[in-house]
């Protein structure tokens, strides 16, 4: 069985993953989402803790969905590849 990572050290590196892999500097992706980009590096950071509202902001501005945003976040926490979470989800 693989290793769970706590759910807001996951949402961190996701977060980091999916800016970067854009592209986007913390500036660049406050504006997109609308915003701060000194906030979104205390997210990064695992300084702040996001609401819900500013995880549909994040997913809007990584243009993603918010479930598919979540869908990554979730798949990180639990070390789940695709198929293993749309097996998990029939599951259920």
């Amino acid at each position: 069985m693989k290793e769970e990572v706590e759910p807001n050290i996951a949402f961190c590196e996701v977060l980091r993953q999916q800016r970067m892999s854009r592209g986007l500097t913390h500036k660049s992706l406050g504006i997109r989402s609308g915003l701060p980009g000194r906030y979104l590096l205390e997210l990064e950071n695992g300084n702040k803790e996001p609401y819900l509202k500013t995880i549909h902001k994040l997913a809007n501005g990584l243009s993603l969905s918010s479930s598919g945003f979540l869908k990554i976040i979730e798949r990180r926490i639990y070390g789940l590849d695709r198929e293993d979470i749309d097996k998990q989800d029939l599951d259920k």
